[in-house]
């Protein structure tokens, strides 16, 4: 079967939404990149997927991704627009930032860039204002 990768893109946060990670992790290439912003390490596979999955969903378990828009940057690429929403209910663990659980709910727009190789996906990196998550969690 033959997927675009803006299909992989609206699948794999489909998935995400549903909360069925691991038919998430059946979309991530074993050696699949994941960066994001306040880490200097970089997250790997269907492991690294869990674990940014779980802290996103610790700090807000009814987190909602949607996209608002996908375009393609070369034959492997594609580039989604997205928001997220949802309510601080626990610790947010971003690099060396440590955030309790505010109450408040939030809808932040970030970027995420998948790389998709095969219907798998190979490399993620999220462009996501920390800052501006910061002073809405502050707010």
């Amino acid at each position: 079967m033959f997927a675009t990768p803006e299909q992989i893109a609206h699948r794999y946060y489909d998935l995400f939404n549903a909360r069925l990670l691991d038919e998430t992790e059946r979309l991530i290439d074993p050696e699949a990149l994941f960066h994001y912003p306040s880490y200097a390490q970089h997250f790997v596979g269907p492991a690294g997927h869990r674990a940014l999955s779980q802290l996103w969903l610790t700090a807000f378990p009814n987190l909602e991704l949607q996209i608002l828009r996908t375009r393609s940057n070369g034959d492997h690429t594609v580039i989604a627009d997205a928001v997220a929403r949802g309510t601080h209910e626990g610790p947010l663990h971003l690099g060396g930032l440590a955030l309790p659980a505010t109450g408040r709910r939030i809808r932040v727009e970030y970027q995420h860039v998948l790389e998709v190789r095969g219907c798998r996906i190979t490399k993620v990196e999220l462009q996501l204002d920390v800052e501006e998550l910061v002073r809405e969690l502050k707010s």
